[in-house]
């Protein structure tokens, strides 16, 4: 058709890595609303079909998800945040007295990071086409890792965790504390294991730091494909 991959993810607000993983057919994982977008800015219908197979259901069964808005709202209540809304994957809060609205991705295994880094852009053009414009939105993801695996998120993300410039810390002290302003920029924290607390990073963003590691590999590695 003619369309580049850069100028469709601009269209429909991903990046044009996401538009080149749903050419190549890696789309585990890539949310149904991404590929609705899609067809519809190359004018065509999407169609779907789905079959039950009990066996391979009950395979592909995920443990139940740690991550829950509880833990959010429990620290982020004291600084005036209220829930806005909340499912599985994202909370969104709001602290209307200083005009700030929060999207809080929970990223229960590692690898839902990169989708969490490819839907904050669409969700934040939405949120920002629907507030006033004095208002400040921010993005907050939230991994789920143990001691050693914390920096793992971050190597994946490779060059692209320079559009977190912020310090988790400075954002979750802007939960706790309705006094310190949300600052701007998106920011990554790791959460530990019982999912009892939120730990700065302490990105380390000069590059080169860590080997990075391209996402077809990250993928295949994180989600094997049952035999």
């Amino acid at each position: 058709m003619g369309r580049s991959r850069q100028s469709l993810g601009d269209e429909i607000g991903a990046s044009a890595s996401m538009i080149g993983r749903m050419e190549r057919g890696e789309g585990d994982g890539i949310l149904v609303r991404r590929w609705v977008a899609v067809a519809d800015a190359l004018g065509l219908r999407l169609t779907a079909a789905a079959e039950s197979d009990p066996a391979r259901i009950a395979a592909l069964c995920l443990p139940p998800r740690v991550l829950t808005f509880r833990l959010i709202e429990r620290l982020a209540m004291p600084g005036g945040w209220s829930v806005v809304s909340q499912d599985a994957f994202m909370v969104v809060m709001e602290r209307p007295t200083r005009r700030e609205h929060l999207h809080i991705y929970l990223c229960d295994r590692p690898v839902e990071i990169l989708d969490a880094a490819d839907a904050r852009l669409a969700d934040r053009a939405a949120a920002v086409a629907g507030l006033p414009g004095d208002w400040r939105v921010g993005v907050l993801i939230v991994v789920r890792a143990d001691l050693p695996d914390r920096y793992r998120p971050v190597d994946w993300l490779a060059d692209e965790v320079h559009a977190f410039p912020t310090s988790g810390s400075m954002v979750i002290a802007s939960l706790r504390n309705e006094r310190v302003r949300m600052p701007n920029g998106d920011a990554i924290v790791w959460c530990d294991q019982q999912a009892t607390r939120l730990i700065p990073f302490g990105l380390d963003l000069e590059p080169g730091h860590r080997a990075p590691r391209i996402r077809r590999e990250i993928r295949r590695r994180a989600c094997p494909r049952s035999r």
